[in-house]
Formats: C-alpha cells, structure tokens, sequence
C-alpha cells in the first residue's frame, strides 16, 4: 500500500512539475516567435496575426487587426513570390527586458527561393502580461 500510494505520490508531482513548467514557456518570447512563424509557414495568417501587438484592446486595434488580416490572406491567395515565402526558420538568443516589457529573438529566416536572413523579432508584453511581436520595429 505504502509502495502505491508513493509511486501515485512521485507520478503526481512529476505531472505536476511537468504542467507548470510548460505552462510558463508558452509564453516566452522565444515560443511565441516559433508559434509565430509557424502559423506563417502553414499559410495560417489570422493566427499569425493574433500574435502581434496592433496597440492593445481598442476597437481601432481589432479593425487594424482585422484589415491586416484580411490583406495577408488576399496576397496569399493570389500567389506569394517564392522570395517571400518562409519555408524554414531558427531561433537563436533571446534577450529579456523585463522592466520595459520587451524583448528580442535573434532569428535566421530561410525563404522558397533558398536565401536566409539574419532578422531580430522584436516583442512586447501586452496589458495582460502575454508577449506579442511587435511589427512596429
């Protein structure tokens, strides 16, 4: 009994270790830049888009948000030159300022076309503490 009750015990909190763990880097900056670039591979331009800060909560952000949105998808459907389409990419350094609620991640980008560059994602941390890139850079 004592054997069960101290493996359930030991599974339990591995889980729960496991759980806060990741739950804590989903937000990093580094994850939502990979999320990011992701959404912009799979041609998944609305939740692309829904990482990046447009000035907050306002009406005038989510219009913004909205138009950018559509835009993206229109180009795509019309076709993207191989020079703009990302097809690979990898992170490297993230640099945290924590007092400011910014932060970069170093990135090598990698197009259909078969160029990379070398590119700096620059991020903001919004009203409810969650990081988005922040286009404006």
């Amino acid at each position: 009994m004592k054997k069960a009750f101290r493996t359930t015990f030991v599974m339990a909190l591995a889980a729960l270790l496991w759980a806060c763990s990741g739950e804590a880097d989903t937000n990093s900056p580094k994850h939502i830049v990979e999320q990011y670039a992701e959404a912009i591979i799979k041609g998944d331009y609305r939740g692309a888009l829904d990482l990046v800060y447009f000035g907050g909560e306002t009406e005038e952000a989510q219009q913004l948000r909205e138009a950018f949105t559509n835009l993206c998808e229109e180009m795509a459907k019309e076709g993207l030159k191989e020079s703009d389409q990302l097809v690979r990419y990898q992170l490297g350094e993230e640099e945290i300022d924590e007092a400011k609620g910014k932060a970069i991640v170093q990135a090598t980008l990698t197009y259909a076309d078969g160029h990379s560059k070398e590119d700096e994602i620059h991020l903001l941390r919004n009203e409810q503490g969650q990081w988005l890139v922040d286009e404006t850079n």
